[in-house]
């Protein structure tokens, strides 16, 4: 479950978030994967605790590849970018078209290319 301060898409703190992270920008992360893994399975549940630790990094990694980013397992700049805007098109009601895309991407072994421009982080969703 998202608190209302994770609802919303944030933008990139400035600073890559990775292994040994630890804080709000950490728990808006794991939150951001929980909610890509409605649309996209392959990624696992992970423990919200503001903790970077292997579990996150792993799933960052799974996340990164799925959409062709560098899988180095820091959520910079980029990847906060690909996960802020997938985790809004989820909570928005996208979850159908993100699916699909997944699976088209599993299916084929190419790295997930967005069907629909994900919005920047800092525009507002309405």
């Amino acid at each position: 479950i998202l608190s209302s301060a994770d609802a919303q898409t944030r933008a990139y703190p400035g600073t890559p978030v990775r292994y040994g992270s630890t804080g709000e920008n950490v728990r808006y992360v794991q939150n951001a994967l929980n909610t890509a893994r409605r649309a996209v399975p392959r990624i696992s549940a992970v423990a919200v605790d503001g903790r970077f630790g292997g579990g996150t990094q792993t799933q960052v990694i799974t996340f990164q590849g799925i959409f062709g980013l560098a899988q180095d397992g820091v959520v910079g700049s980029q990847t906060w970018r690909f996960l802020s805007s997938v985790s809004a098109a989820v909570r928005l009601g996208c979850l159908p078209v993100i699916t699909r895309a997944a699976q088209a991407s599993e299916a084929s072994a190419e790295p997930l290319t967005p069907l629909l421009p994900l919005p920047e982080p800092h525009q507002a969703l309405s």
